[in-house]
């Protein structure tokens, strides 16, 4: 416990302090070429003794060199770091421009497809997955369940009716959302083992096997 303060104070130095020590050396040798310069005429360079040159100004000339290049890589790094996000964002919400099987449910192009992936770290050319489906909007009604659906959310599992209808002797209305058990051995949700798990047709999606527990008004799903 004594020793975590080190590596903050470690860190506190590297951020703050050397930039500091930069930028203050390079003011000083600066502001001395300029007063051999302008105030006594000898020239732009002051420095008559090698042990300056060596201890003070090269030092100086270099921490300013690992201060710019740091300083670089820095900006490199945000720049990646928010074009990551930007990637992660688009696969999370998004319209699928072909069809795509996702467990026993085909999906229609034009869905609207939201997700959360815990694996996806922004990489470019990630192929495309629904792993960590969370709600779907279709561009037309697709049987879900057993019933004709527009919109749905995976987990829990309310589906939103794209027309009248009967399910298992519930009269239910369009635009109602008609809600089901589900179970994780149903869904495809299960990051926390450590491993992405089966997309596409193998994704473990089978919402035929979802039981009906009745239908109510609710908020449209994605719209």
């Amino acid at each position: 416990m004594g020793f975590a303060p080190v590596p903050s104070l470690l860190f506190l130095f590297l951020l703050v302090a050397l930039p500091a020590i930069a930028v203050v050396g390079t003011i000083v040798i600066v502001l001395m070429c300029g007063h051999s310069r302008w105030i006594n005429g000898t020239g732009w360079w002051p420095f008559k003794s090698k042990r300056i040159v060596y201890f003070v100004v090269l030092p100086v000339v270099l921490l300013d060199a690992g201060v710019s290049l740091g300083a670089w890589k820095s900006h490199e790094l945000s720049v990646e770091l928010e074009h990551q996000r930007v990637r992660r964002e688009a696969r999370r919400d998004f319209v699928l421009e072909q069809e795509f099987q996702y467990g026993e449910l085909l999906i229609p192009a034009g869905t609207r497809i939201k997700r959360h992936d815990p694996f996806d770290n922004g990489e470019p050319g990630r192929p495309l997955k629904l792993t960590g489906l969370m709600a779907v909007r279709f561009p037309r009604p697709v049987d879900v369940a057993g019933v004709s659906a527009i919109a749905f959310n995976a987990y829990p599992g309310i589906i939103e009716l794209a027309n009248d209808q009967i399910i298992q002797g519930v009269q239910c209305k369009k635009g109602n959302m008609a809600k089901f058990e589900t179970s994780l051995d149903t869904l495809d949700a299960i990051a926390e083992f450590g491993k992405e798990v089966p997309d596409g047709p193998k994704a473990n999606f089978r919402p035929s096997q979802w039981r009906f527990v009745g239908c109510a008004d609710g908020h449209p799903i994605l719209e």
